[in-house]
């Protein structure tokens, strides 16, 4: 009963963050087009599954550090390299507090300042997700390149949009798997806690990869019938969930690749 549940919806979770990791590299193929830059689908998984493991280092960069690093080294100009990690990161915290923020609204819109506060965050989310390809092509780019880099950034819109109905999906089958968890949230309240917390975590500076902060957000939005401390703890799990789906896909690439760099470093030795 409850071990079978338990079991199956850690499986779940798993396994859609594991093939969110395969869907992610079509953001950098299609935003480095949009910079009129060129990296196949191959390289851009490989970078971004085999660093996989900075995420885990201290202050929360290192993993989009890493990747850059990656793209660089397969021949990304230094400047598309930022331009393309900075616009990822404004597309995550603009699409998962304006959508999650929508989500959340519609459920907790009963106190005034909290549903002000709520909405000033979506207008503010959505404006950044609107206005981050005309401020790049302005600030950054010759006017040539900006007719590549819109339609390319509509396209990588939607792959986010993607991305993060998935990623909250993983999160939504996590709670479903928690036996007594007496989390009493229709599943589309669920997703957009999800992605509403995660936001919040993602802009808290003081908090790498929003540690604690998204836990606590969650824990206030979500708890019916279970203590803050105990309901933070449950969601902290959420975060072995992807560490398991890292570390496995992180496994799986270095096998998969590992062929194509003995290759390689043996015919540098040659």
């Amino acid at each position: 009963g409850h071990e079978k549940k338990f079991v199956q919806g850690m499986m779940q979770s798993i396994l859609l963050w594991i093939l969110l990791h395969l869907f992610a590299p079509l953001l950098a193929t299609l935003l480095f087009r949009g910079l009129a830059e060129q990296i196949n689908y191959a390289d851009a998984f490989r970078i971004h599954a085999s660093r996989l493991p900075a995420k885990y280092l201290p202050g929360g960069i290192w993993h989009s550090v890493a990747r850059g690093e990656g793209y660089h080294s397969s021949g990304v100009a230094p400047k598309s390299v930022m331009l393309y990690l900075l616009i990822e990161n404004l597309l995550s915290a603009g699409i998962t507090l304006s959508l999650g923020g929508m989500i959340v609204h519609h459920y907790y819109h009963g106190a005034t300042i909290f549903s002000a506060a709520i909405v000033s965050i979506i207008f503010v989310a959505l404006g950044i997700v609107l206005m981050t390809p005309l401020v790049i092509c302005k600030r950054f780019l010759p006017e040539g390149k900006c007719s590549l880099l819109i339609p390319n950034y509509l396209l990588g819109i939607s792959i986010a949009l993607t991305f993060w109905v998935g990623a909250s999906w993983s999160f939504l089958c996590f709670i479903q798997a928690m036996p007594d968890s007496s989390i009493e949230a229709s599943a589309l309240q669920v997703m957009g806690v999800y992605l509403f917390s995660w936001g919040i975590g993602f802009i808290t500076l003081f908090a790498p990869q929003g540690i604690g902060v998204s836990e606590y957000i969650s824990s206030l939005l979500l708890q019916h019938g279970v203590e803050g401390g105990a309901m933070i703890v449950l969601l902290a799990g959420f975060r072995v969930v992807v560490l398991c789906a890292d570390l496995i896909t992180w496994a799986i690439t270095l096998v998969l690749f590992l062929p194509s760099r003995l290759k390689k470093r043996t015919n540098n030795i040659r």
